[in-house]
């Protein structure tokens, strides 16, 4: 972690501290408010390193590796876990990937040209 970050992020620490001392709802959503700008400072910086490594990276294997984590950094697989969506029907995208898998796992070379056009 960069010294800038460490240092921004003892700051918002000590000023966690004293909001807590306070009472009341205010106190609350002050410490929400410092605990999601920490996050995204760290989310951004820690995104910014990544793509540099990215970049840097010899081998794919080293590019996917990085290229995961950062998917990870921003929950890009959230979607892995429940496809619904009300931005694309995912039922029949989830029919025809199961579709094209099971002839590409056949060796149906012609059917996955015929399915795709």
């Amino acid at each position: 972690m960069s010294k800038v970050i460490w240092l921004f992020k003892a700051l918002l620490s000590q000023a966690i501290r004293e909001v807590k001392e306070t009472q009341g709802a205010a106190s609350e959503i002050l410490q929400k408010l410092l605990n999601y700008f920490i996050h995204t400072i760290y989310v951004q910086h820690r995104s910014y390193k990544l793509k540099q490594q990215m970049k840097m990276a010899i081998t794919y294997d080293q590019w996917e590796a990085i290229a995961l984590e950062l998917d990870h950094l921003h929950e890009k697989q959230k979607w892995k876990q429940d496809p619904r969506s009300s931005h694309y029907d995912y039922k029949n995208t989830l029919y025809l990937y199961k579709f094209l898998n099971e002839l590409r796992h056949k060796g149906l070379t012609k059917g996955l040209i015929h399915t795709l056009r």
